[in-house]
């Protein structure tokens, strides 16, 4: 065989393997959005508040022990404070710029809303926060300053706490929206509406989503729980779903805690997608 010829056929093997690798980023990141979607639209999430599925998960952790992951349970205690973490993946544009808000989609039950259109509590709004490797979400300006779920322990209900990126279409914007005391009967907070506030300031579709869910009594649950571990062998965890982790695995006795999780059950971060950066907000 000539060398010319041997050197065309291993140049189409490269394209071929080329497109193997193009069509298996894809399909992960179909699967991706998929799964954020599903997420969304299981907890009336949509058509609730948002019409379209970001294409992007935030990542979104409270410490080290507890981080949002589409409907999972989070106890009230642990998210007291800011997140210690944020970050998002999105299509890097030197001059981007971005809004972050926070709300409780639960803060007025059903049964008790007058109107339909106003029933989130605003919990967290920074904007013009610019996009690059190393900025944090202090550079943004932050217009109501991050404040926990109010829960109301003799009622009991599960509170959905969403966390929406927009991106801003014209760079760094004057926002008519008052700055907002660190109070949650706030009336800025407690009237707020995202869509009005998109619409007033139109700001393009959501770049990036997540949210868990909250109630009373999660941490004593959890650490009574803790207690009473059951002790299975390896083998006898096949079909187990309700799985939070597995601890203190000597020779093949492992522990298991059983979590009461009624979101579906999946990583959405260890998707990863070579064409995007990922902006992380410490």
């Amino acid at each position: 065989m000539l060398a010319g010829e041997e050197w065309l056929r291993s140049r189409g093997l490269l394209w071929v393997l080329c497109g193997l690798l193009a069509i298996s980023f894809a399909g992960a990141r179909t699967n991706l959005a998929g799964k954020i979607k599903a997420g969304l639209v299981r907890h009336g999430i949509i058509p609730e508040i948002m019409m379209k599925s970001p294409k992007f998960h935030a990542y979104v952790a409270f410490g080290k022990k507890y981080s949002a992951r589409f409907g999972n349970l989070i106890p009230i205690e642990a998210v007291g404070n800011r997140p210690t973490t944020m970050k998002w993946k999105t299509k890097f544009r030197e001059n981007a710029v971005y809004t972050l808000i926070a709300m409780d989609l639960d803060a007025i039950p059903k049964a008790h809303r007058w109107d339909e259109t106003e029933f989130e509590r605003l919990l967290w709004l920074v904007v013009n926060i610019p996009a690059s490797r190393d900025v944090n979400v202090s550079m943004g300006q932050t217009l109501a300053p991050y404040i926990p779920p109010t829960l109301d322990p003799i009622k009991g209900e599960d509170h959905r706490i969403l966390f929406i990126i927009f991106e801003q279409p014209g760079g760094n914007m004057n926002f008519t929206f008052p700055v907002c005391d660190a109070k949650p009967d706030d009336p800025r907070r407690t009237k707020f509406n995202v869509h009005k506030f998109v619409d007033e300031h139109k700001l393009d579709l959501p770049v990036a989503t997540n949210f868990y869910t909250t109630r009373e009594g999660l941490l004593e649950a959890e650490r009574a729980a803790a207690k009473k571990k059951p002790k299975m062998t390896l083998n006898d965890t096949e079909g187990v779903k309700d799985v939070k982790g597995v601890k203190d695995v000597k020779g093949e006795t492992t522990t298991i805690v059983y979590l009461d999780v009624t979101a579906e059950r999946f990583n959405p971060h260890e998707e990863e997608e070579d064409e995007e950066i990922e902006v992380e907000y410490l």
